[in-house]
């Protein structure tokens, strides 16, 4: 008989134990996930820190940039008659412009008269015309 309370004495301790282990368990899960909220918040707040310090860095490259092309005066606009701004027809990415095609065009046709001249003069001419006319 002493043995069976002594068992039941045992078995309502160890029920106890388990019963704190329990809550312990239950806050420190419940303290795991104010954490987790806590390091999501400081993530995002980082993020958008590091972000704001991306663009400033943008800014002040762009503007280092001007201020540098205006240094060496860059980026100044050549204006044509008329009030246009002048088109560089030498560089290979413009040769799409009309006005670009254009004046490939009348160079074309001005440098096959002057083959034409050279070639004796006289008699008629001819003319190499564009693809367009």
């Amino acid at each position: 008989m002493q043995v069976g309370k002594e068992t039941n004495l045992k078995l309502k301790m160890q029920t106890e134990q388990l019963k704190a282990v329990q809550s312990d368990v239950r806050r420190v899960t419940e303290r795991m996930k104010a954490a987790d909220k806590l390091l999501n918040q400081i993530g995002r707040t980082l993020m958008t820190d590091k972000c704001l310090a991306c663009l400033i860095v943008v800014l002040l490259v762009v503007m280092l940039g001007v201020i540098v092309a205006k240094m060496f005066g860059l980026g100044k606009a050549e204006e044509a008659p008329g009030g246009y701004l002048a088109i560089d027809c030498s560089w290979e990415f413009n040769a799409h412009i009309r006005e670009c095609r254009e004046l490939k065009a009348q160079q074309e046709v001005a440098a096959a008269a002057a083959a034409a001249e050279s070639n004796g003069g006289g008699g008629s001419r001819r003319v190499a015309l564009g693809p367009d006319r």
